[in-house]
């Protein structure tokens, strides 16, 4: 089975549902996160540390990771575009 979970930010994905994306990788499926931002609004980190935070964390689930340019932090919209690249993503993974 192929999962693919999708995040806004850095870390949204790792405490929304880590243990399950690892209790599946552990079954043998195939786990991708997608991350549409690097964090760039938060309190807490620069970009940089929280997008390497976040590739570790990948490596420690068992899954493989890539952050897509969404306009930053606080600037993803919902608009046809980026239905889109999520879409030609999911495909993409499907296979």
């Amino acid at each position: 089975m192929n999962i693919l979970a999708v995040g806004a930010h850095p870390d949204d994905i790792e405490f929304g549902c880590a243990h399950v994306l690892i209790k599946e990788a552990r079954k043998g499926n195939r786990i991708r996160m997608l991350v549409l931002s690097r964090g760039e609004a938060g309190s807490n980190g620069t970009p940089e540390s929280r997008e390497a935070e976040s590739r570790e964390a990948a490596k420690k689930i068992g899954a493989a990771i890539e952050f897509l340019d969404f306009g930053g932090d606080c600037h993803i919209e919902q608009t046809p575009a980026n239905a889109l690249r999520i879409a030609a993503e999911i495909r993409e993974f499907q296979h």
